[in-house]
């Protein structure tokens, strides 16, 4: 039989721990954007035009760091109701001009972010 990718449970969706090892944590980056707002993925590419992040997810708003360094360092407070995490999505490409901040992420804040649960309406 074999193991179930997600879960959903009172219509939040969660996704299974150990398939997050999968991911590279070495090239984790959190990308500040003027227009799309905070995103944390793999950095696939960037080029004149375009960033292109892979297993991203978009932060909308979180606790427990005063600033994104802070984020990209330690994490945030994912246990409390005000932070608000998206669902993975496996591609993501920004436009540059849109682009204006991105930090390598530590091990330990990227495992924070992409344990948290995911947050939908």
């Amino acid at each position: 039989m074999s193991k179930p990718e997600t879960i959903r449970i009172d219509e939040v969706e969660y996704v299974r721990k150990d398939s997050l090892q999968n991911i590279d944590m070495s090239n984790v980056s959190l990308v500040r954007t003027r227009n799309a707002g905070v995103h944390v993925g793999t950095v696939e590419s960037r080029d004149a035009n375009t960033l292109k992040l892979s297993n991203s997810r978009r932060i909308w708003r979180w606790r427990g760091a005063n600033c994104l360094s802070q984020l990209a360092m330690e994490g945030c407070d994912v246990t409390c109701d005000y932070t608000r995490i998206s669902m993975m999505i496996p591609k993501l490409e920004l436009t540059n001009c849109d682009v204006c901040e991105v930090i390598l992420m530590t091990n330990v804040a990227v495992k924070n972010i992409m344990e948290a649960l995911t947050w939908k309406k």
